[in-house]
């Protein structure tokens, strides 16, 4: 009688791993062959396909448990049962991780409509305690922890989330502190910032010994629009030899969105030469670009307040790299400036309209030298006409 359970049970798994080769032995298509399968045994062909690193197996099993999971509550249930279970191929335990969430961000469940009254609620609740018991599991993989801790930032935005990833930030694994800290982005508390402010401030000594971190840190900061972070950043970005660090911490200062901070910005991109390579060079120049685009509409308020020197030069910054979206609001307000009866104001206006590609600029610095009477500006004028093709000789235009 044992020798029959144990032959019933072999011939069971064989049966449900075979069975697709089995299918494809018989032309029967893939998916058509997994339709035929129990839950439990889907599952079990999903881990040794992830095992085996069968792709198109796993893609296809991944399908189907999808739309089983849209009819099906209970397999729901045996994906967080898997994911919980240490014992399991790590790599499969994170496919099913990265499945728990739909790519609109919300749980992945079944309709209303097929769950019993609070059943969806509950479930969620559920979810939200398994993925924080996951990260706090120090046994667990930093994959698994780490991965847990951006999904739980994705589905739950409650006070104890952002507890919990507070503590994994304080993590001696890079992995699981760097995905703490953006999971910390996600879920867009700002009581969060104290507490990733006191994890940048202890890496300010060797920020490029765990560049993953700081990096992330630092752009939570920055989403969360933690001024009291600016100057740690801003330091940071002045002491790094990584580039990705720096463009980091640009970009962080950039999505503020705070007036002050373009100077501070203008400044780290006139520093870009520290970076030998050529490359490195180029991404910091692009960093410091998209920081000072995001602040477009703001540069054009500096440009028309009483101190727009700052505004020219983050203008001819933007223009020498790819230009600006509103270069006829920058053109418009910048003319306003060959008026000025400041001499170095005039200057950086004519220069800053330069480098312009609009055939408007030609016109409006021709204009401009007809009433011109400071030789210093007329030359700054005559300069800027002759690299737009205008030769003037003995103070005339040649044609």
């Amino acid at each position: 009688m044992k020798i029959s359970w144990f032959l019933l049970l072999l011939f069971a798994f064989l049966f449900s791993y075979c069975y697709p080769v089995m299918a494809e032995e018989m032309d029967l298509p893939l998916p058509e062959a997994l339709e035929t399968m129990d839950d439990k045994n889907i599952l079990v062909m999903l881990e040794q396909a992830v095992i085996e690193k069968k792709g198109d197996m796993v893609f296809a099993v991944i399908m189907e448990l999808r739309k089983r999971w849209e009819t099906n509550p209970a397999i729901g249930d045996m994906i967080l049962e898997s994911i919980d279970d240490k014992a399991k191929d790590e790599s499969y335990r994170l496919i099913l991780l990265n499945e728990i969430v739909t790519s609109q961000g919300n749980v992945r469940m079944p309709g209303k409509r097929l769950m019993a009254p609070g059943q969806q609620e509950g479930y969620q609740k559920k979810m939200v305690r398994m993925l924080a018991a996951r990260i706090e599991d120090p046994v667990d993989s930093p994959a698994i922890r780490g991965e847990a801790a951006i999904e739980l930032g994705v589905i739950d935005k409650s006070k104890e989330t952002v507890k919990v990833l507070a503590r994994a930030l304080k993590d001696t694994d890079e992995d699981v502190s760097s995905r703490a800290a953006f999971a910390l982005k996600l879920v867009g508390d700002k009581e969060a910032a104290p507490d990733l402010l006191s994890r940048l401030q202890g890496l300010m000594d060797n920020p490029d010994e765990q560049p993953d971190l700081v990096r992330r840190t630092m752009v939570s900061l920055g989403r969360l629009d933690a001024e009291q972070a600016i100057d740690t950043i801003n330091s940071i970005a002045q002491k790094t030899e990584d580039v990705g660090i720096f463009g980091s911490a640009v970009h962080s200062l950039g999505v503020m969105h705070k007036q002050q901070l373009i100077p501070m910005i203008l400044d780290l991109w006139n520093s870009t030469d520290r970076f030998s390579l050529l490359a490195d060079r180029a991404m910091a120049n692009l960093s410091c670009w998209s920081a000072m685009r995001e602040n477009e509409g703001m540069i054009m308020e500096i440009l028309s307040s009483s101190a727009p020197e700052t505004a020219m030069k983050a203008i001819q910054k933007i223009q020498s790299l790819h230009g600006m979206v509103d270069e006829n609001k920058a053109i418009d307000d910048l003319q306003k400036h060959l008026a000025s009866h400041d001499r170095d104001i005039k200057i950086l206006a004519i220069q800053t309209l330069a480098g312009f590609k609009s055939s408007t600029i030609k016109e409006l610095l021709l204009e401009a030298r007809k009433t011109e009477t400071d030789t210093t500006v007329l030359n700054v004028l005559d300069n800027s006409l002759l690299r737009m093709g205008v030769v003037i000789i003995n103070g005339r235009v040649v044609e």
